[in-house]
């Protein structure tokens, strides 16, 4: 019989949970014992309260040492001994001790808890930055929900250990490395049912089928099925728990590379690098922007390593638009226009190698990732002209992948589209002043918006919720209706109930921007100078909780542009309250601004600068 100890860590306000699991397992091991497996649990009630001769916490700890499952829950406060005890067992997990197997489990803290539980937070937080996955939990029965999940996923592992530490007992059954005909028929449907997107019936048969594939005398077998269940979670991550989801896709590929023999099987070696590159790009966009960019780019160019273009064209297609991509973001993030050509050439390379009567949905991709390059690209150029001209390059060649993807083909990339075609026609109107190409901007959207009503939790849906917001408040400056105010704030308020600081920061930051932007507009226009200050303080304090994500360091932009607006709130308020500490407060953010032009060359937003320098200077005379 193979003993298996797992350690519950957390504090008295958890009891009842804790009771819960113990109930659970009992039940779990009357099935484990049948297959020599016991679940030992270990709680600090039931270990001996008896004086030793050091510290109580010691003893514990040396049995946590013996412990190969860590299991911790976590309510509104972690307790000293709960922290010393995770900290313990969290430090040898990452150097390969026991405990080998990790499962952190917070507890929903009710609305007026939140603030409170600072220390609680910070764990999260930090927990997220080392990249692992935590699970949230409203009751006993959805904890049960979760660790029986995690048990069963792992336990698998466990058991096959159990039969090799018993390979020379004389009732044990000998292994092979012959592969069961219903695993290889198991396997070729979960494909189809893949290939189908049906993903959570493929996600269910590969599961069931990694737990009756040994490891080691079936490596690549192993590695084929974890490959299949990380593209499963990727899909997953377009629907919901995007980053959840993606931090679970990370963890299957990662493993899937290390047993795939790139000489044995070329192709899923190099499928698992370019979804692993995918997925890191798409990290991107929820925090450490530029880490998990470089990231993505580090592993997509050990694909291109292989330089096996001519064997797999699409596979390599597809990697050279992900670092496309990848450098179109560098481009934005730090104002690098010599990156356009570099970009160019990647997507040039990815359309060559692509098939553009056999692999419409594909080519429209790369299309679309080229118009999007250009669109990018114009919010760094100074020249007025050649602004245009990038832009309108850009509508022309969304609007040929528009003609080659349709909403039926593939979804997801007909809306990637529509935002494309949407963020070009609104550039081209902050250029331009031309009403139609704002107007279209919005019905753009609009479409985006209707398609993605089932799934408004998703990245994308919130995206295309901000760029209408944005897109409302342009209309509010061409036609000065101010019911397109009122619209915008409603929209990002949606988006800000959608999400969260802790789950997309970057997002939750830009609705709290888009609030402030149409607070401070609606100031402008209100005649009642209650009303007027009301509305310059309402966009100050939505400005200051989205600071601290959008820092000049990494994202330049948005810095400028937060720098900008809250110039001039605080140059209208001192006109409403003569004070001189708003002017005080107005230089200081002029001052932050010039910073940014200290070595490099001056944009758009530097005009406007001046402009503000200029207002400062008048009202301080």
């Amino acid at each position: 019989m193979r003993n298996v100890k797992l350690f519950l860590a957390s504090g008295n306000v958890l009891k009842k949970d804790r009771d819960e699991i113990m109930l659970f397992l009992a039940n779990k091991n009357q099935f484990l014992v049948k297959h020599g497996v016991f679940l030992e649990l270990v709680r600090w009630e039931f270990l001996s309260s008896s004086f030793s001769e050091t510290r109580k916490q010691d003893d514990f700890n040396k049995v946590l040492d013996e412990s190969e499952i860590f299991t911790c829950l976590i309510f509104d406060r972690i307790g000293q001994y709960t922290r010393e005890e995770f900290d313990k067992a969290y430090q040898n997990y990452k150097q390969g001790k026991n405990p080998r197997k990790f499962y952190l489990y917070f507890k929903t803290l009710p609305k007026g808890k939140r603030e409170e539980a600072i220390e609680v937070y910070e764990l999260r937080q930090a927990i997220e930055k080392d990249e692992q996955i935590y699970r949230e939990y409203k009751n006993p029965d959805q904890l049960k929900l979760f660790l029986n999940q995690n048990l069963d996923e792992d336990l698998p592992e466990i058991l096959k250990e159990a039969l090799l530490q018993n390979i020379y007992d004389t009732d044990a059954k000998p292994m092979t490395e012959t592969m069961p005909d219903h695993i290889i028929d198991n396997l070729e449907e979960a494909d189809k049912l893949l290939s189908k997107t049906l993903t959570e019936e493929a996600l269910e048969v590969y599961q069931e089928s990694l737990k009756q594939i040994n490891k080691r005398t079936n490596p690549d077998t192993y590695g084929r099925i974890q490959l299949g269940i990380g593209i499963c979670y990727i899909n997953l991550s377009y629907a919901s728990d995007q980053e959840k989801n993606l931090l679970k896709a990370i963890l299957k590929l990662e493993e899937a590379l290390q047993y795939i023999d790139p000489t044995q099987n070329m192709q899923n070696y190099l499928l698992s690098l370019a979804n692993l590159s995918s997925i890191y790009y798409s990290m991107a966009s929820l925090r450490d922007r530029k880490k998990n960019i470089n990231k993505a780019i580090e592993i997509a160019e050990k694909a291109i390593a292989f330089k096996n273009e001519n064997n797999f064209p699409e596979l390599y297609s597809d990697i050279y638009r992900i670092i496309g991509s990848c450098y179109k973001e560098l481009m934005v993030l730090d104002s690098q226009k010599e990156l356009f050509d570099k970009i160019h050439t990647y997507y040039q390379q990815a359309l060559k190698l692509t098939d553009k009567n056999k692999n419409r949905v594909q080519y429209a991709n790369i299309l679309t990732a080229l118009a999007n390059s250009h669109c990018y690209y114009s919010l760094i150029e100074l020249d007025k002209e050649k602004k245009i001209a990038l832009l309108h390059e850009s509508i022309k060649i969304g609007e040929e992948a528009l003609e080659l993807n349709t909403f039926d083909e593939d979804a997801i990339s007909y809306v990637v589209i529509l935002d494309c075609l949407s963020n070009s026609n609104y550039y081209l109107n902050g250029i331009t002043h031309n009403l139609d190409e704002m107007l279209k901007s919005v019905e753009f959207i609009k479409k985006e918006l209707t398609i993605l009503k089932d799934f408004m939790h998703t990245v994308t849906y919130l995206t295309a919720l901000s760029n209408y917001s944005m897109g409302l408040i342009r209309l509010f400056d061409q036609t000065k209706e101010i019911s397109y105010l009122d619209e915008s704030i409603a929209s990002s308020k949606l988006g800000l109930e959608k999400t969260t600081l802790q789950t997309q920061p970057i997002r939750f930051s830009k609705f709290h921007v888009n609030i402030g932007i149409g607070w401070y507009k609606k100031g402008l226009i209100l005649e009642n100078p209650e009303d007027k200050k009301h509305a310059f303080k309402e966009t100050l304090a939505e400005l200051e909780d989205a600071s601290n994500i959008f820092t000049k360091a990494q994202f330049l932009i948005g810095y400028k542009s937060i720098r900008n607006y809250e110039t001039g709130c605080y140059i209208q308020l001192s006109k409403l309250e003569h004070k001189e500490e708003n002017l005080a407060k107005a230089q200081e953010k002029v001052n932050d601004l010039l910073a940014c032009y200290a070595e490099g060359e001056k944009d758009g937003f530097f005009e406007n600068i001046e402009k503000l320098q200029t207002q400062i200077n008048q009202e301080k005379q």
